[in-house]
């Protein structure tokens, strides 16, 4: 009986008739239609209290208490665990003292090799070679340019007269220098005492060398008593020439020191120079210089 009734048509067991496609198809377009205009509602239609704003919401997230908040990796727990102010101090103070302490100690334990000594610099930097170091303005530079510059030999004549005659210059430039082969004359500064001349000179043979050995008398033709400064004591002296035909004194000085006629009292006193070498016999002569050479007996 109940396969019997399997065979009958759908239709015969329904009492009303099933809607088509179409109808379908129109109900379903107003449904959506009358939810699409629900979406479209302000949110506010469709909640029951106002929502916070975002200031609100500002405040309440700064007043959440840390405590409630403990998962790991999230924003309260991380701000929960950062150190406060005074722990930050104190930390601070701890590498502080640590690394004061890393600088107590010796700095060859920081240095893998035994720095030179102050000694050692100072011997390295006086042997170094002035050749490598001439870039302009530097030390280098200013020594090997005073190094030419010191060179007391390169100084012209010229210069040396610029200088004032009682300076190191001045006495230079009395040196009576001729020609190469010839000697230098040596022409001394006056004495100290005024009242005295510093007589001095040279000898030489007719071959042009020097004449040693050579007796020189001066003699002082005054009448008694006579008085510079001081009373005169006697009237002659002899001085001889040395090996370098200069006249030497008993000191050992190249010169001899005689009382300036201009000087001595009663006026009209002179000296006579006698000499068997140079054909000298009582030549006469008037002291009144600071200083005389022999070569001035010689009457041009």
């Amino acid at each position: 009986m109940m396969i019997e009734n399997l065979d009958a048509t759908v239709s015969s067991r329904n009492s009303t008739t099933p809607p088509t496609s179409a109808a379908i198809a129109s109900q379903v377009r107003t449904e959506l239609t009358t939810e699409l205009g629900r979406i479209d509602a302000a949110i506010s239609s469709r909640n029951a209290t106002t929502p916070p704003t975002a200031e609100a919401i500002a405040d309440a997230v700064c007043d959440e208490a840390l405590s409630g908040h403990t998962i790991a990796g999230s924003l309260a727990k991380k701000i929960a665990d950062d150190p406060t102010a005074a722990q930050v101090a104190s930390q601070v103070r701890t590498e502080l003292t640590t690394e004061l302490g890393r600088l107590d100690v010796a700095v060859s334990t920081r240095n893998a090799t035994t720095p030179p000594s102050v000694g050692a610099i100072a011997d390295a930097v006086c042997d170094e070679a002035l050749v490598g170091h001439g870039t302009a303005g530097s030390v280098g530079a200013a020594l090997t340019a005073a190094g030419s510059a010191g060179d007391p030999w390169a100084t012209t004549k010229s210069v040396l007269e610029s200088y004032d005659p009682e300076t190191a210059a001045g006495l230079v430039l009395k040196l009576d220098v001729g020609e190469a082969e010839d000697p230098v004359i040596v022409i001394p500064s006056p004495p100290v005492d005024v009242t005295l001349c510093r007589v001095y000179g040279y000898l030489e043979t007719v071959e042009g060398k020097p004449a040693a050995n050579v007796t020189i008398t001066f003699e002082l033709l005054a009448p008694d008593p006579t008085a510079s400064n001081k009373l005169v004591s006697g009237r002659k002296i002899s001085v001889t020439t040395n090996v370098d035909g200069r006249i030497v004194n008993s000191d050992g000085d190249l010169w001899i020191d005689l009382q300036r006629n201009d000087h001595i009292t009663p006026s009209g006193s002179s000296y006579v120079v006698t000499s068997k070498d140079l054909k000298m016999s009582r030549t006469p002569i008037s002291l009144t210089t600071d200083t005389f050479d022999l070569r001035d007996l010689v009457v041009a």
